[in-house]
């Protein structure tokens, strides 16, 4: 449909299907300041929609003017002035481009800019979960290996508009556009959280075949417990004094003993608290995460993806057994924690790299180890949690866990 009236009727724009490709002409003058006029090809989504994806295949939007645009957009409503984000590419400048309007009848906004690539190019947006207002946009030269361009919160009621944007800049001139491999996904259901007390009752933990779980270094008492279900779920209670610089680690850990041919391990992080027994503050330190770790020992070599309290997402390596200090691969992202998606894998040379992502379907790569460290035969895979002292435990919930073996 054609949207707005900015300062005069635009084209009349059309859709048709060629070939299995998406062929929209449209006119409008704008999709910018507080009030738009283009052309919007689009479907009516609810909160579990999650990403849509597409490739601009053809576009003469470099043969009428700098901002002439096309990509994909989430919208609010078919209102003129409606809260969206819309990633898209420009006409003579072929910049690739973020921006958004938070609100209904607020000023639109950008976000991202990089720089032209012309077509084809692939355009994608992610909702971070299917509670949250932020929306992510990304570009792609083959579908695969994805570029971050920015994150914005659009304010998008209960049901949105999701897909195609198209204005041409012009009172005379058709912007055209082709788009081809669409898809659009939607969350997985939010899997019901395990229910393990915290503190633990004591008892013996309720693990899944293949996995163990146990305190490494001191902690309180008991140890701690961990509640699994089918091996993709687990509910763990711990104590311990944190990952220390001082190679004396204290916290829970629920693992798998793996070798030579493992390639990945990967967990969403759904909940936790730093001071599940509330008995006193939360640590800033306080930690849930991945660890592949060289053996149980408190001072073994690591590397630990995880979030903190308030320090936000960490990924933090101890080189050597026994070694003062932790090597930071980069640094923390103060703004990122639970629930969100983790991996650690490790590739042919034995270097470990690193990532996260906020639908499990897009990953951010968050660092990796220079040089291996020796993670051959024998060695450890898990989740874990510490409330950073030895007299408090901290709760965590993990789910959809998969380790991958080559």
């Amino acid at each position: 449909m054609d949207i707005g009236r900015y300062r005069r009727p635009a084209l009349a724009g059309s859709t048709w299907n060629e070939g299995g490709q998406v062929v929209i002409c449209g006119g409008g003058q704008a999709i910018a300041d507080s009030s738009d006029q283009f052309r919007y090809v689009y479907q009516q989504f609810g909160p579990t929609f999650q990403s849509i994806t597409a490739r601009v295949v053809t576009w003469n939007g470099d043969q009428i003017a700098n901002f002439t645009q096309t990509g994909l957009m989430i919208r609010s409503s078919a209102n003129a002035n409606a809260a969206n984000a819309f990633v898209h590419i420009t006409g003579q400048s072929t910049d690739t481009r973020f921006k958004g309007r938070t609100t209904n009848g607020a000023a639109t906004q950008p976000t991202g800019i990089d720089r032209p690539w012309g077509v084809p190019i692939w355009l994608r947006l992610t909702r971070d979960s299917s509670i949250d207002t932020g929306v992510r946009a990304w570009y792609s030269f083959n579908g695969v290996n994805w570029i971050e361009i920015g994150r914005r919160d659009v304010t998008l009621g209960e049901n949105f508009l999701v897909g195609f944007a198209v204005a041409s800049y012009s009172d005379s001139q058709y912007a055209r556009v082709t788009y081809d491999n669409i898809t659009v996904t939607e969350f997985l259901p939010t899997p019901t959280p395990v229910v393990a007390a915290c503190p633990p009752a004591g008892g013996f933990p309720l693990l899944a075949s293949g996995w163990n779980a146990s305190k490494v270094g001191p902690g309180n008492t008991p140890d701690g417990n961990v509640v699994m279900v089918d091996g993709s779920a687990a509910r763990l209670c711990g104590s311990g004094r944190g990952i220390q610089t001082d190679a004396n680690d204290g916290f829970y850990y629920t693992y798998q003993q793996v070798g030579s041919n493992f390639s990945s391990i990967t967990t969403r992080l759904g909940f936790w608290n730093p001071v599940a027994d509330g008995t006193g503050s939360a640590q800033g330190f306080a930690k849930a995460g991945l660890m592949i770790r060289s053996s149980l020992s408190p001072g073994a070599r690591h590397v630990a993806l995880n979030v903190t309290h308030s320090n936000g997402l960490q990924v933090a390596v101890r080189e050597a057994d026994g070694a003062s200090g932790l090597t930071e691969l980069r640094s923390r992202i103060s703004s990122l924690n639970a629930p969100i998606w983790l991996r650690l894998t490790k590739d042919n040379v034995g270097n470990i790299l690193v990532f996260y992502s906020f639908n499990g379907s897009d990953w951010t790569s968050y660092g990796q180890t220079l040089d291996p460290l020796g993670f051959n035969d024998g060695f450890y895979v898990g989740v874990f949690v510490t409330p950073r002292n030895n007299n408090e435990y901290a709760d965590a919930s993990f789910d959809n866990i998969s380790v991958e073996f080559r």
